[in-house]
């Protein structure tokens, strides 16, 4: 598996502990945010949050990041990266990409950037930038200071990639911004479309969930999805399809999008299939000289002779 690894720190008063639910609530919603910028960076394979080793004195929660050994490891970094910038800086608005490089120097940043070269390490930084200013993972990252504020214990929370230090920046509590991020605090406006359109399957989840999330291309690029029509999925797991799987299905469905309202322009955020009308497989050619055909998936009335 192609792994790394960020640790999240959270500093408490001399002396005590970490509220249980505190630290539990505040675990879930790092693996969410962790899976939900994940996604995003790179739609076509599970990310998977493991918890590596905790350190006695102030708490640090070892988050290992797995992702399967074909993955592209930039993704993973690009999207560790991203999580740490998000986080510990909610305020993203004036950040460009001489910060996001600052950062990328530190110590705190996963060992595999702090070795690119200039030039590459510029390319990931305009990728980072565009991310933060998408707005994916705000609201998971305020649920992690939402639940560590309600541990009065709890002084100042940071991310590092790094076990056995302290970030090189740590939020104080004073400055959490749960309050003006999750609870309280006025919704982008969102807007929600269906479009009926062709997508190209790159990963199938067989398995008759309505969650589990699907690997798609389009002209527009790469995303994953949930497949939500149950019909459809009950027929694809009992092979009542008829439909090989093989390298580029075409499917005709109805898309849901929902989009959101940000820095002026409309984003989209979420995606699902609402209904599979219909699927067909890439053209095949019989011959070496023969004419590209659809694939027929009814048997034919040829009776073998002649």
């Amino acid at each position: 598996m192609t792994e790394t690894q960020l640790t999240l720190y959270i500093d408490l008063q001399q002396g005590t502990r970490l509220d249980l639910e505190a630290a539990a609530n505040a675990a879930l919603a790092w693996s969410r945010l962790i899976k939900t910028i994940g996604q995003h960076v790179d739609p076509l394979n599970v990310w998977q949050v493991e918890l590596g080793g905790t350190r006695p004195g102030s708490l640090r929660l070892g988050s290992i990041i797995r992702l399967p050994d074909n993955a592209e490891k930039r993704g993973m970094v690009k999207g560790a990266i991203f999580a740490s910038v998000l986080f510990v800086f909610q305020s993203v608005g004036a950040w460009g990409i001489s910060e996001v490089m600052d950062y990328m120097t530190g110590r705190d940043a996963p060992p595999e950037v702090r070795g690119l070269s200039e030039e590459d390490m510029r390319l990931l930084a305009g990728e980072i930038v565009a991310l933060l200013e998408s707005g994916v993972g705000r609201d998971d990252a305020a649920e992690v200071y939402h639940a560590l504020e309600k541990d009065d214990d709890v002084t100042g929370v940071g991310v590092t990639s790094q076990i056995d230090q302290r970030p090189e920046v740590v939020v104080p509590r004073a400055a959490f911004p749960s309050n003006q991020l999750s609870v309280g605090r006025d919704e982008p406006e969102e807007r929600v479309n269906v479009e009926r359109m062709e997508i190209i399957v790159v990963k199938a989840v067989l398995a008759a969930s309505p969650t589990r999330r699907w690997g798609f291309q389009t002209r527009l690029g790469a995303f994953g999805a949930p497949i939500r029509d149950a019909r459809f999925l009950s027929d694809l797991v009992a092979g009542r399809l008829n439909v090989p799987l093989r390298q580029g299905i075409v499917m005709d469905v109805d898309l849901e999008i929902t989009e959101r309202f940000d820095g002026g322009v409309w984003r989209p955020v979420e995606r699902a299939v609402l209904v599979v009308h219909g699927i067909r497989s890439p053209a095949v050619q019989e011959d070496l000289f023969g004419e590209l055909e659809p694939h027929a998936a009814d048997d034919d009335d040829d009776d073998g002779k002649g």
